[in-house]
């Protein structure tokens, strides 16, 4: 039997929220809870100590980006626009005005007449965008929600996730498998693997726990045991392995390393082929998060 979720328990007050961890450890399965698309088997989420169940109105206080296109590829995105806005009940005068506000404002205005299958997988993300602007909820749960974007709805997604932040009153929380992404609009971080949370705090604590255990570079070159010699005369190493045209290195000192590698080899004539810090992958900042508990809940 598989288990998507297992112990959680989460606390969030108002602000912006990055829920960050490698693809299939449970983001989805968690937001699709949160907003009722799928039922927990034990346990209960409540809003502002009320039981979630006992909502009747849960739509008009959640808004869900899924990570699908989500879309009605047979409408206009002018026409999309409209029949959400009429759901929910805003006059129509309003909805004209919201429209046009906000087709302009996604970038959007040239296609708004078009029918959206006929979009982009970023047109149809900046489109979605664009009806949570349209309508007001209190919390917004966004799976992935730069996954295909191009740099111009990065942008505009990212400028509209920080200033959505900065009105209060609004819990926002942002699913990302990418660490980059969520620093640059997330004040705190859920850390999430396995489906369980390993960790919530700041986001400054994870960067500063990288720093407080050793980290691992590898590096592809021609001459590995020269280098390993040099490494060795120039820092202090935790672990050394060392391969054919490959070099593993475990060091508390890993920014240093890296700044010199540069000048190592041009000094000594090595032939640098590529190199990477194997710390910089999801799955293995997770895995310090996992064994060492000094990353604490907010």
């Amino acid at each position: 039997q598989h288990i998507g979720l297992s112990k959680i328990n989460l606390h969030l007050s108002q602000g912006i929220y990055g829920l960050l961890g490698p693809n299939g450890s449970g983001k989805t399965t968690l937001l699709k809870i949160l907003c009722r698309e799928l039922f927990p088997s034990e346990g209960e989420i409540c809003i502002n100590g009320t039981p979630l169940k006992k909502y009747s109105s849960l739509e008009r206080e959640f808004f869900f980006l899924p990570d699908s296109e989500g879309v009605y590829s047979s409408l206009t995105g002018r026409e999309f626009l409209e029949i959400m806005g009429r759901l929910r009940g805003i006059p129509q005068k309003e909805i004209d005005q919201k429209i046009d506000e906000i087709l302009e404002y996604m970038e959007l205005a040239e296609v708004g007449n078009r029918k959206t299958g006929t979009y982009s997988r970023g047109m149809k993300q900046r489109l979605k965008f664009g009806l949570a602007l349209m309508l007001d909820y209190q919390v917004y749960l966004l799976d992935e929600p730069l996954q295909g974007t191009d740099p111009l709805g990065r942008g505009l997604l990212l400028k509209w996730i920080r200033n959505l932040g900065k009105k209060g009153e609004k819990i926002i929380l942002v699913s990302s498998h990418i660490l980059h992404e969520i620093e640059m609009v997330a004040d705190y971080v859920v850390a999430m693997m396995d489906g369980k949370i390993v960790g919530q705090g700041k986001m400054g604590e994870i960067r500063s726990l990288l720093t407080s255990v050793p980290r691992k570079l590898r590096v592809k070159l021609q001459e590995p045991k020269a280098l390993a010699s040099l490494l060795v005369s120039h820092f202090e190493l935790t672990h050394l392995t060392v391969g054919e045209r490959v070099l593993e290195v475990e060091s508390f000192e890993i920014e240093p390393i890296l700044k010199s590698l540069p000048s190592l080899a041009l000094d000594h004539a090595l032939h640098l082929e590529s190199f990477e810090c194997a710390d910089e992958r999801l799955e293995e900042i997770f895995a310090l998060l996992t064994r060492k508990r000094s990353f604490q809940k907010k």
